[in-house]
């Protein structure tokens, strides 16, 4: 009887674990559920993403309508011009012709005149009179011949500043045409660059939203899983309840090694336990704490290490700055504990500065950013920043830190410095300026000086996971 009993406690033990172990298969950075949230944000992310880019199309669709119709106007502009210019040539024409028609005019009085000249010089002296009055008549004709000559060399120069005003004229509109077809010709290029953008934004919506519909799917059925194996559960303790006895209580602290069935709180594969502070093994130079039976971390404060409460505090971080942090640092080694493990952590320069500007502010988290990029590109790791942190004796670079220990809290969270232990050990030294900064984005990673002062406030996180 007694072992019937034990083999029972034995299943639901094991059940047991293949619950927990359905459990931690449905995590991914957190949970499903804090992928399938950050998957939406990303998702909205883009989505506005498209909006604005059709915002910008239309904008580009307007202009073309504005550039079109400059066109237009420059168009009738370049026509009036041209006419301009043939009615001034027309007039031009005329001038000549009749500066012409007075000079031939001019030449045939003139030679009358001098015919009737002769004539009267062979005459008599009697005739002095009707000669002389021939001769005023001629010098009338031609005085009056010089004074139309005038009055049509006048209009001729009018004509001809009218001519230079409307070929002026007609070059400023084809100036201005050859600008509105530049301009039209640039529209259009950026026009059909937006519409191509745009096909790509909501190609990329269309593929996450389908990802995001695959995962739901997923986690849906793996909820399933995960209801069906606690019915199994709680078939199995209602069996054992059935004819408990002593005899049981005792096999059942044998199969989970005289450790109470309820201490402590399932981590991934951590069983997470903030009261056990017993040591197996230390860590780093035996200065910096150990690891307890549960593998866990403990500070020499006797703070037990939560793998999945650092894991969320990133996430926070993430979630709640719109950045990207390493996937591979956040899913698999964010929790270590005890010797950091041999990563190179990656973040991008731009959103690393989101991160820098909301702990110190634009002007120093920039500069810390760029003076961590040491190679200029787009990118920082762990061995980058590590080695521009070394070039400074104080380790401190620009951060109004005390040490070098406030700089390694700075770049721990983003994977870009790991040390012995575990990664929510850091933050202690960044004051409290700094500290409140980070309580407005994520949440407590660190507790305070004594268990009843925790450092960090866990009602005012902004994202409730």
């Amino acid at each position: 009887m007694k072992n019937n009993h034990f083999f029972k406690l034995l299943s639901v033990f094991i059940i047991t674990l293949i619950i927990n172990t359905t459990a931690t298969s449905c995590e991914s950075k957190e949970e499903p559920i804090v992928e399938q949230s950050k998957e939406q944000e990303q998702n909205k992310k883009l989505e506005n993403e498209v909006q604005q880019v059709q915002f910008k199309l239309e904008e580009a669709q307007a202009e073309i309508e504005k550039i079109n119709a400059e066109k237009i106007k420059a168009e009738k502009d370049k026509q009036d011009a041209k006419q301009a210019e043939a009615v001034a040539v027309d007039q031009k024409e005329k001038a000549e012709a009749e500066i012409e028609k007075i000079k031939a005019d001019a030449e045939l009085n003139k030679a009358k005149a001098d015919a009737e000249t002769e004539n009267a010089e062979k005459k008599d002296s009697s005739d002095d009179n009707s000669h002389n009055k021939a001769l005023a008549i001629a010098n009338e004709n031609l005085k009056k011949a010089l004074e139309e000559l005038e009055t049509a060399k006048l209009h001729l120069k009018n004509a001809n500043i009218e001519l230079n005003v409307a070929n002026k004229e007609t070059k400023k509109a084809n100036a201005e045409l050859a600008i509105a077809n530049k301009k039209l010709a640039l529209a259009n290029l950026e026009l059909a660059q937006l519409k191509s953008e745009l096909a790509i934004k909501k190609a990329e919506l269309a593929k996450k939203q389908a990802e995001l519909a695959k995962k739901e799917a997923e986690l849906a059925e793996k909820e399933d899983l995960l209801v069906e194996k606690e019915s199994e559960l709680d078939d199995a303790k209602a069996e054992v309840e059935k004819d408990k006895t002593p005899a049981d209580e005792e096999a059942k602290e044998d199969v989970v090694d005289n450790k109470p069935v309820n201490s402590g709180s399932p981590c991934g594969k951590f069983n997470y336990d903030p009261t056990n502070l017993a040591c197996v093994s230390p860590v780093g130079n035996g200065n910096d704490g150990c690891i307890n039976s549960d593998g866990l971390f403990v500070s020499m404060r006797d703070k037990v290490s939560n793998p999945c409460n650092t894991k969320l505090a990133i996430l926070d971080i993430e979630i709640n700055l719109g950045i990207d942090i390493d996937d591979d640092f956040v899913e698999n080694h964010c929790g270590y504990q005890g010797p950091p493990p041999s990563i190179n952590p990656k973040i991008s320069v731009a959103d690393a500065k989101i991160y820098f500007s909301a702990l110190f502010g634009e002007k120093i988290g920039n500069e810390f950013g760029d003076l961590l990029n040491t190679n200029g590109d787009d990118w920082l790791d762990r061995n980058e920043a590590t080695a521009a942190k070394g070039k400074d004796p104080r380790q401190t670079l620009n951060l109004p830190v005390k040490s070098g220990l406030g700089t390694d809290d700075v770049l721990a969270y983003l994977g870009l410095y790991l040390g012995d232990g575990a990664l929510d050990k850091y933050a202690g030294d960044l004051g409290d300026q700094v500290m409140d900064n980070l309580k407005s984005f994520t949440r407590t990673w660190q507790p305070g000086t004594t268990a009843i002062s925790p450092r960090y406030d866990t009602t005012r996180k902004k994202l409730d996971l």
